[in-house]
């Protein structure tokens, strides 16, 4: 069996992000064909993917609806002549992305200000939460309090809905020079992070 060249990736997001996608096979040979679809090595969920054949069974489509984050991954489709067994599979990269911004990078503040703000936002197909770190240590009490507001970037939430982007602002109080450093704001479970820069 012979397939047509397909895409051997498809990337979607950070910017516009869609909520469902069709990823296809189409075979040279004619004949009658049964399609198999995986992800990872595993069958595919049925709860949020549809699959349909085309042109006498020789294309089969994946349709996958209410698109998340987890959804990225390698995609294999499967075909077998149903009448010599002949077998073959080719396989599809999905990569649903998301975008980490900081609001400003380098921020000023003084030993007399009663608090300084650091901001950051995500979008595109949202993972978790945004924490914040300085020096290796997340930042959660005390002088630091964390609060979430909703931004107006079109974004995909983690159980593939549509929202908003996420930002995440770190509130400093009771400033002192021991605050001079770098700020990590990190999409939780990821390596996405952005550095902010706060001169005291």
């Amino acid at each position: 069996l012979e397939f047509q060249n397909s895409p051997s990736q498809v990337s979607l997001g950070p910017d516009n992000p869609l909520s469902s996608v069709s990823i296809s096979c189409t075979l040279v040979n004619s004949g009658s064909f049964e399609w198999m679809w995986e992800y990872e090595g595993s069958d595919i969920p049925v709860d949020r993917s549809e699959v349909w054949t085309a042109d006498a069974t020789r294309i089969s489509i994946l349709v996958i609806n209410e698109l998340r984050y987890t959804d990225s991954g390698n995609y294999t489709c499967s075909a077998k002549h149903t009448t010599d067994n002949t077998y073959y599979n080719i396989s599809t990269q999905l990569n649903l992305n998301v975008a980490l911004t900081a609001a400003v990078n380098n921020v000023s503040a003084h030993v007399s200000d009663s608090s300084v703000t650091l901001s950051c936002e995500t979008f595109g197909y949202l993972v978790n939460s945004i924490k914040w770190m300085k020096n290796g240590v997340q930042l959660s009490d005390g002088k630091y309090s964390v609060s979430t507001l909703a931004g107006d970037i079109s974004s995909i939430s983690n159980n593939g809905c549509s929202t908003t982007s996420i930002i995440s602002q770190l509130n400093i109080s009771n400033i002192t020079e021991q605050d001079d450093g770098d700020y990590i704001c990190v999409i939780q479970d990821t390596t996405i992070q952005e550095t902010i820069t706060l001169h005291i």
